[in-house]
């Protein structure tokens, strides 16, 4: 899975000019932080409404341990009951 899927996905991207990420979690059958390794851009969520996620720090984990300067983070995720497009970084 690391290399086969992450690993080409990422290679295929620098190839043409790009950086790849992903969020490289899900309870799948492979190693989070190798699967993390393999793209340029870790990436991460956190959830609207109090939710939390573990994914930030494995996110930070990848980033630091694998020496990247850049990780990513998809913010104020949401489930329909706190996220009704009305939130804001001041809520």
């Amino acid at each position: 899975m690391a290399d086969n899927y992450y690993g080409r996905f990422a290679e295929l991207c620098r190839q043409n000019g790009l950086k790849s990420s992903a969020e490289p979690y899900s309870g799948g059958p492979f190693d989070e932080m190798q699967i993390g390794s393999r793209v340029d851009i870790p990436m991460a969520e956190f959830w609207q409404g109090g939710a939390t996620h573990r994914s930030v720090k494995l996110a930070a984990s990848v980033g630091h341990v694998y020496g990247r300067a850049v990780v990513g983070a998809e913010s104020f995720t949401g489930n329909p009951e706190y996220s009704k497009w009305q939130e804001h970084p001041y809520g």
